[in-house]
Protein backbone atom coordinates (compact mmCIF):
# COMPACT_ATOMS: atom_id res chain seq x y z
CA UNK A 1 0.00 0.00 0.00
CA UNK A 2 2.94 2.54 0.63
CA UNK A 3 4.36 1.63 -2.62
CA UNK A 4 1.07 2.68 -4.32
CA UNK A 5 1.00 5.90 -2.38
CA UNK A 6 4.55 6.90 -3.29
CA UNK A 7 3.51 5.92 -6.84
CA UNK A 8 0.68 7.75 -7.13
CA UNK A 9 2.39 11.17 -5.36
CA UNK A 10 5.33 10.44 -8.12
CA UNK A 11 2.35 10.53 -11.01
CA UNK A 12 1.08 13.77 -9.45
CA UNK A 13 4.65 15.34 -9.82
CA UNK A 14 4.60 14.32 -13.34
CA UNK A 15 1.41 15.81 -14.02
CA UNK A 16 2.47 18.64 -12.84
CA UNK A 17 5.85 18.65 -15.13
CA UNK A 18 3.20 17.95 -17.79
CA UNK A 19 1.22 20.52 -17.29
CA UNK A 20 3.96 22.80 -17.33
CA UNK A 21 5.32 21.76 -20.34
CA UNK A 22 1.63 22.73 -22.14
CA UNK A 23 1.76 26.33 -20.47
CA UNK A 24 5.18 26.73 -22.14
CA UNK A 25 4.02 25.35 -25.69
CA UNK A 26 1.47 27.79 -26.19
CA UNK A 27 4.46 30.71 -25.60
CA UNK A 28 6.12 28.55 -28.40
CA UNK A 29 2.95 29.02 -30.82
CA UNK A 30 4.75 31.61 -32.52
CA UNK A 31 5.74 31.75 -36.28
CA UNK A 32 9.50 31.17 -36.04
CA UNK A 33 9.23 28.45 -33.34
CA UNK A 34 6.60 27.02 -34.74
CA UNK A 35 7.78 23.38 -35.52
CA UNK A 36 9.53 23.61 -31.77
CA UNK A 37 5.98 24.07 -30.49
CA UNK A 38 4.85 20.86 -32.06
CA UNK A 39 7.00 18.77 -31.42
CA UNK A 40 7.37 19.67 -27.92
CA UNK A 41 3.84 18.74 -27.84
CA UNK A 42 4.15 15.54 -29.33
CA UNK A 43 6.51 14.82 -26.90
CA UNK A 44 3.94 16.28 -24.00
CA UNK A 45 1.06 14.51 -25.65
CA UNK A 46 3.19 10.97 -25.43
CA UNK A 47 4.22 11.67 -21.93
CA UNK A 48 0.49 12.17 -20.56
CA UNK A 49 -0.96 9.14 -22.40
CA UNK A 50 1.81 7.02 -20.31
CA UNK A 51 0.99 8.94 -17.25
CA UNK A 52 -2.63 7.66 -17.50
CA UNK A 53 -1.31 4.52 -18.25
CA UNK A 54 0.61 4.12 -15.00
CA UNK A 55 -2.27 5.87 -13.48
CA UNK A 56 -4.52 3.22 -14.66
CA UNK A 57 -2.12 0.41 -13.43
CA UNK A 58 -1.84 2.41 -10.07
CA UNK A 59 -5.68 2.14 -9.82
CA UNK A 60 -5.75 -1.48 -10.04
CA UNK A 61 -3.63 -1.53 -7.70
CA UNK A 62 -5.17 0.10 -5.44
CA UNK A 63 -8.77 -2.00 -5.78
CA UNK A 64 -6.74 -4.76 -5.56
CA UNK A 65 -5.67 -3.86 -2.57
CA UNK A 66 -9.17 -2.84 -1.47
CA UNK A 67 -10.67 -6.19 -1.91
CA UNK A 68 -10.75 -7.56 2.13
CA UNK A 69 -12.48 -10.59 2.84
CA UNK A 70 -14.28 -10.26 6.18
CA UNK A 71 -12.11 -12.46 8.44
CA UNK A 72 -14.34 -15.00 10.50
CA UNK A 73 -13.05 -16.39 13.74
CA UNK A 74 -14.82 -18.77 14.50
CA UNK A 75 -14.17 -22.81 15.64
CA UNK A 76 -16.39 -25.95 14.99
CA UNK A 77 -17.67 -25.98 18.28
CA UNK A 78 -18.73 -22.64 18.89
CA UNK A 79 -20.67 -22.76 15.11
CA UNK A 80 -22.22 -26.06 16.27
CA UNK A 81 -23.02 -24.16 19.64
CA UNK A 82 -24.35 -21.47 17.98
CA UNK A 83 -26.64 -23.78 15.50
CA UNK A 84 -27.84 -25.67 18.38
CA UNK A 85 -29.34 -22.30 20.16
CA UNK A 86 -30.42 -20.79 16.37
CA UNK A 87 -31.57 -23.55 14.31
CA UNK A 88 -35.02 -24.37 13.66
CA UNK A 89 -34.23 -28.06 12.62
CA UNK A 90 -31.75 -28.81 15.66
CA UNK A 91 -34.63 -27.79 18.42
CA UNK A 92 -37.37 -30.25 16.27
CA UNK A 93 -35.22 -32.99 16.49
CA UNK A 94 -34.57 -32.49 20.56
CA UNK A 95 -38.13 -32.27 20.95
CA UNK A 96 -38.46 -35.31 19.03
CA UNK A 97 -36.25 -36.70 21.47
CA UNK A 98 -37.75 -35.59 24.66
CA UNK A 99 -41.47 -36.57 23.73
CA UNK A 100 -40.01 -40.41 23.40
CA UNK A 101 -38.69 -39.59 26.76
CA UNK A 102 -41.41 -38.57 28.49
CA UNK A 103 -43.85 -41.27 26.75
CA UNK A 104 -41.37 -43.99 28.16
CA UNK A 105 -43.02 -42.29 31.54
CA UNK A 106 -45.85 -42.30 30.18
CA UNK A 107 -46.50 -45.97 29.35
CA UNK A 108 -44.18 -47.10 32.77
CA UNK A 109 -47.28 -46.07 34.91
CA UNK A 110 -49.67 -48.05 32.95
CA UNK A 111 -47.64 -50.46 34.49
CA UNK A 112 -48.39 -49.74 37.90
CA UNK A 113 -50.98 -51.69 39.96
CA UNK A 114 -54.41 -50.46 40.17
CA UNK A 115 -56.56 -50.45 43.50
CA UNK A 116 -59.87 -49.45 42.95
CA UNK A 117 -62.81 -49.06 45.18
CA UNK A 118 -66.25 -48.76 43.83
CA UNK A 119 -69.63 -47.68 46.19
CA UNK A 120 -72.96 -47.92 44.27
CA UNK A 121 -75.95 -46.81 46.23
CA UNK A 122 -79.61 -46.14 45.21
CA UNK A 123 -83.08 -45.18 46.81
CA UNK A 124 -86.31 -45.71 45.48
CA UNK A 125 -90.25 -44.15 46.33
CA UNK A 126 -93.34 -46.18 47.32
CA UNK A 127 -96.59 -45.61 46.09
CA UNK A 128 -95.53 -44.39 42.59
CA UNK A 129 -95.02 -41.18 44.32
CA UNK A 130 -92.10 -39.23 42.57
CA UNK A 131 -91.35 -37.75 45.98
CA UNK A 132 -92.14 -40.27 48.57
CA UNK A 133 -88.49 -41.72 48.99
CA UNK A 134 -88.02 -44.20 51.91
CA UNK A 135 -84.83 -46.21 53.14
CA UNK A 136 -86.96 -49.45 52.90
CA UNK A 137 -86.43 -49.45 49.19
CA UNK A 138 -82.85 -48.18 48.79
CA UNK A 139 -79.75 -50.40 47.99
CA UNK A 140 -75.80 -50.24 48.72
CA UNK A 141 -73.17 -52.14 47.44
CA UNK A 142 -69.51 -51.98 47.52
CA UNK A 143 -67.06 -53.72 45.92
CA UNK A 144 -62.58 -53.65 45.84
CA UNK A 145 -60.74 -54.28 42.20
CA UNK A 146 -56.65 -54.98 42.24
CA UNK A 147 -55.21 -55.33 39.21
CA UNK A 148 -51.43 -56.98 39.28
CA UNK A 149 -48.91 -55.62 37.39
CA UNK A 150 -48.36 -59.84 36.06
CA UNK A 151 -51.42 -59.19 33.91
CA UNK A 152 -50.19 -56.17 31.89
CA UNK A 153 -48.97 -58.24 28.94
CA UNK A 154 -49.83 -55.16 26.37
CA UNK A 155 -48.70 -52.78 28.28
CA UNK A 156 -45.14 -54.10 28.59
CA UNK A 157 -45.31 -54.68 25.06
CA UNK A 158 -45.89 -50.95 24.81
CA UNK A 159 -43.00 -50.13 27.46
CA UNK A 160 -40.31 -52.25 25.39
CA UNK A 161 -41.34 -50.64 22.34
CA UNK A 162 -40.77 -46.86 23.67
CA UNK A 163 -37.70 -47.59 25.10
CA UNK A 164 -36.58 -49.03 21.55
CA UNK A 165 -37.93 -45.49 19.85
CA UNK A 166 -36.14 -43.50 22.38
CA UNK A 167 -32.67 -45.20 21.59
CA UNK A 168 -33.81 -44.90 18.06
CA UNK A 169 -34.35 -41.57 18.50
CA UNK A 170 -31.72 -40.65 20.54
CA UNK A 171 -29.53 -42.50 17.20
CA UNK A 172 -30.93 -39.97 15.46
CA UNK A 173 -30.67 -36.79 17.06
CA UNK A 174 -26.90 -37.32 17.61
CA UNK A 175 -26.41 -38.35 14.37
CA UNK A 176 -28.19 -35.24 13.03
CA UNK A 177 -25.95 -33.92 14.88
CA UNK A 178 -22.42 -35.23 13.41
CA UNK A 179 -24.01 -34.25 10.48
CA UNK A 180 -24.30 -30.78 11.23
CA UNK A 181 -21.40 -30.39 12.31
CA UNK A 182 -19.61 -32.17 9.29
CA UNK A 183 -21.09 -29.59 7.30
CA UNK A 184 -19.94 -26.95 9.64
CA UNK A 185 -16.40 -28.10 10.05
CA UNK A 186 -15.97 -28.04 6.16
CA UNK A 187 -17.80 -24.65 5.28
CA UNK A 188 -14.99 -23.57 7.62
CA UNK A 189 -12.27 -25.18 6.53
CA UNK A 190 -13.24 -23.58 3.01
CA UNK A 191 -13.03 -20.36 4.72
CA UNK A 192 -9.46 -20.72 5.40
CA UNK A 193 -9.12 -21.97 1.99
CA UNK A 194 -10.32 -18.96 0.31
CA UNK A 195 -8.43 -16.68 3.00
CA UNK A 196 -5.06 -18.23 1.40
CA UNK A 197 -6.72 -18.34 -2.42
CA UNK A 198 -7.32 -14.33 -2.09
CA UNK A 199 -3.45 -13.82 -1.45
CA UNK A 200 -2.10 -15.78 -4.47
CA UNK A 201 -4.58 -14.78 -6.35
CA UNK A 202 -3.96 -10.81 -5.16
CA UNK A 203 -0.23 -11.62 -5.55
CA UNK A 204 -0.57 -12.76 -9.36
CA UNK A 205 -2.54 -9.88 -10.35
CA UNK A 206 0.19 -7.81 -8.69
CA UNK A 207 2.48 -9.45 -11.09
CA UNK A 208 0.46 -8.96 -13.69
CA UNK A 209 0.36 -5.53 -13.53
CA UNK A 210 3.75 -5.36 -13.16
CA UNK A 211 4.31 -7.34 -16.45
CA UNK A 212 2.07 -4.93 -18.33
CA UNK A 213 4.31 -1.85 -16.99
CA UNK A 214 7.26 -3.78 -18.24
CA UNK A 215 6.27 -4.73 -21.61
CA UNK A 216 4.77 -0.51 -21.84
CA UNK A 217 8.22 0.15 -21.08
CA UNK A 218 9.21 -2.04 -23.62
CA UNK A 219 7.53 -0.27 -26.81
CA UNK A 220 9.51 3.03 -26.05
CA UNK A 221 12.50 1.28 -26.64
CA UNK A 222 14.28 1.47 -30.11
CA UNK A 223 13.72 -1.67 -32.12
CA UNK A 224 16.62 -4.20 -32.40
CA UNK A 225 17.73 -6.10 -35.79
CA UNK A 226 19.08 -9.36 -36.51
CA UNK A 227 19.66 -11.94 -33.63
CA UNK A 228 18.75 -9.74 -30.76
CA UNK A 229 15.79 -8.59 -32.19
CA UNK A 230 14.83 -12.28 -32.50
CA UNK A 231 15.45 -13.24 -28.61
CA UNK A 232 13.75 -9.74 -27.63
CA UNK A 233 10.46 -10.96 -28.87
CA UNK A 234 7.80 -9.04 -30.34
CA UNK A 235 6.96 -5.87 -27.48
CA UNK A 236 3.27 -5.65 -28.72
CA UNK A 237 2.37 -9.04 -28.96
CA UNK A 238 3.77 -9.25 -25.46
CA UNK A 239 1.64 -6.33 -23.93
CA UNK A 240 -1.47 -8.28 -25.85
CA UNK A 241 -0.40 -11.18 -23.51
CA UNK A 242 0.08 -9.26 -20.56
CA UNK A 243 -2.89 -7.40 -21.29
CA UNK A 244 -5.00 -10.83 -21.33
CA UNK A 245 -3.14 -12.35 -17.91
CA UNK A 246 -4.14 -9.40 -16.27
CA UNK A 247 -7.71 -9.65 -16.93
CA UNK A 248 -8.06 -13.44 -16.54
CA UNK A 249 -6.09 -12.73 -12.56
CA UNK A 250 -8.26 -9.39 -11.86
CA UNK A 251 -11.71 -12.04 -12.92
CA UNK A 252 -9.95 -14.44 -10.58
CA UNK A 253 -9.78 -12.45 -8.11
CA UNK A 254 -13.57 -11.07 -8.27
CA UNK A 255 -14.63 -14.63 -8.69
CA UNK A 256 -12.91 -15.89 -5.53
CA UNK A 257 -14.17 -12.59 -3.64
CA UNK A 258 -18.08 -13.19 -4.67
CA UNK A 259 -17.37 -16.77 -3.94
CA UNK A 260 -15.94 -15.93 -0.13
CA UNK A 261 -19.22 -13.93 0.07
CA UNK A 262 -21.73 -16.55 -1.11
CA UNK A 263 -19.57 -19.31 1.28
CA UNK A 264 -20.29 -16.78 4.23
CA UNK A 265 -24.19 -16.55 3.42
CA UNK A 266 -24.12 -20.32 3.46
CA UNK A 267 -22.68 -20.39 6.70
CA UNK A 268 -24.92 -18.14 8.39
CA UNK A 269 -27.52 -20.44 6.91
CA UNK A 270 -26.18 -23.34 8.66
CA UNK A 271 -25.87 -21.69 11.88
CA UNK A 272 -29.44 -20.56 11.87
CA UNK A 273 -28.50 -16.23 12.14
CA UNK A 274 -29.46 -15.28 8.90
CA UNK A 275 -31.57 -12.14 9.00
CA UNK A 276 -33.37 -9.87 6.18
CA UNK A 277 -34.60 -6.45 6.88
CA UNK A 278 -38.17 -5.31 5.09
CA UNK A 279 -36.90 -5.19 1.52
CA UNK A 280 -35.23 -8.53 2.02
CA UNK A 281 -31.40 -7.34 2.15
CA UNK A 282 -29.59 -9.65 3.99
CA UNK A 283 -28.43 -7.83 7.22
CA UNK A 284 -24.56 -9.02 7.73
CA UNK A 285 -24.84 -9.16 11.32
CA UNK A 286 -20.63 -9.75 12.91
CA UNK A 287 -20.36 -13.40 14.66
CA UNK A 288 -19.09 -11.36 17.26
CA UNK A 289 -23.20 -10.83 18.16
CA UNK A 290 -24.17 -14.56 18.14
CA UNK A 291 -21.11 -15.48 20.46
CA UNK A 292 -22.77 -12.99 22.63
CA UNK A 293 -25.95 -14.47 22.58
CA UNK A 294 -24.61 -17.70 22.73
CA UNK A 295 -23.05 -16.67 26.35
CA UNK A 296 -26.58 -15.96 27.75
CA UNK A 297 -27.65 -18.97 26.87
CA UNK A 298 -28.18 -21.95 28.87
CA UNK A 299 -25.75 -25.54 28.56
CA UNK A 300 -25.92 -27.37 25.42
CA UNK A 301 -28.69 -29.59 25.03
CA UNK A 302 -27.99 -33.14 26.19
CA UNK A 303 -30.33 -36.24 25.43
CA UNK A 304 -30.94 -37.96 28.55
CA UNK A 305 -30.15 -41.13 29.78
CA UNK A 306 -32.66 -43.94 29.28
CA UNK A 307 -34.80 -43.87 32.51
CA UNK A 308 -35.14 -47.13 34.43
CA UNK A 309 -38.51 -47.03 35.85
CA UNK A 310 -39.29 -49.89 36.93
CA UNK A 311 -36.78 -52.60 35.64
CA UNK A 312 -38.57 -55.52 37.52
CA UNK A 313 -41.41 -56.00 34.66
CA UNK A 314 -39.44 -55.70 31.54
CA UNK A 315 -36.50 -58.00 32.82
Amino acid sequence: VSSLKDQFKSLEVQFAAIRGGAKNVREQLKPDTRKEAIQNLITQHENLSDLLLELGFNQAGVLLEAIILPPIKLDSEQAFRIAQANRLDIMNQRAEVVDQWRLIEFNADRLEADFNVELNGSIGTLDRNIVKFRDQTGAFTASVRFDTPITRLGERNLYRQALIDYQRAQRSYIQFEDTVKLSLRNTLRNVDIFDQEIELRRQAMRIAIQQMDFNQARLKEPPRVGAAGGAQGDPVRDLLAAFSDFLETQNGVLNTYLSYQALRMTLYRDLGIVRFDENGTWIDEPLEAALQRLADEQEPFVPPACPTIIPDLVS
